[in-house]
């Protein structure tokens, strides 16, 4: 599997050409508009006057005109490019769309040291973005012992039906607030923990085979962030641990109206 930063690499090689064409394009638009206000204000005439004008108000305008006609089109033909790049995957991201709950496990240690999962469940929502007609996953996980809840907004969301017709992936760097109780109570510093994350989802579809009714797959601790913590926890807590803690859990949607 790819890591983290030649996934990131690709995007943004991907999105800076994305800009030069759309700045190249937007560049001959607004020339072409300029050059015809230009003309037909008397302010430009190649073929009575082949002399230098002088810079007037009237050349300034232009300038501003050429400078404003290049910004809106370049982002106006960026905005297309993604939505017209985008139409082969939109079905399937409509199948996606509404309200889910998901259900992940986590672990922790016993007393005894050994390692036991449990489940936890939040409700979320997975959307279209307006402006990038990507998707997105709004989390809104509930408040734990540890952790108030602090609702987050997934943009990193991948799907190719062309690569493979069910798959979801995401990638995002939860963020927990712990509770100030919670980091004194073990002498923690304050701040957030940030974990981060990916998700790897196998959608699932009814009899008919057009709306997804459920994903399962697995959720990553990338770089054990969420491991190291709960293993510093029970060393904290003085207890034997005789097992290294899993760095994968078990990941489910279901929708939230079954």
């Amino acid at each position: 599997m790819a890591d983290k930063g030649s996934i990131r690499l690709v995007i943004e090689s991907f999105l800076s050409v994305r800009i030069f064409v759309a700045f190249i394009a937007a560049t001959v638009m607004a020339l072409v508009i300029t050059l015809s206000v230009a003309l037909s204000l008397g302010v430009v005439d190649w073929v009575k006057d082949e002399r230098l004008p002088r810079i007037t108000g009237y050349h300034i305008g232009l300038t501003i005109l050429f400078l404003i006609a290049l910004a809106g089109l370049t982002l106006v033909i960026y905005v297309r490019s993604y939505r017209e790049n985008d139409d082969l995957f939109t079905p399937f991201r409509k199948q996606l769309c509404g309200d889910w709950q998901m259900k992940y496990t986590t672990w922790l240690y016993t007393n005894g040291g050994q390692v036991v999962f449990r489940e936890q469940s939040t409700n979320c929502t997975i959307g279209i973005d307006e402006v990038t007609a990507k998707l997105f996953i709004h989390v809104n996980p509930q408040e734990t012992e540890m952790a108030q809840s602090s609702p987050s907004r997934i943009t990193d969301v991948l799907v190719n039906p062309l690569l493979d017709q069910k798959r979801v992936t995401y990638y995002y760097e939860a963020r927990m607030q712990l509770k100030p109780s919670f980091t004194f109570k073990y002498q923690l510093p304050g701040g957030d923990l940030v974990i981060p994350v990916l998700g790897v989802l196998t959608a699932h579809t009814g009899k008919e085979g057009k709306n997804v009714i459920s994903m399962k797959g697995k959720w990553y601790d990338l770089d054990g962030t969420y491991s190291d913590f709960i293993e510093k926890l029970a060393r904290i807590d003085k207890i034997d641990v005789q097992t290294k803690l899993p760095r994968m859990g078990t990941l489910e949607f279901a929708r939230a109206n079954d």
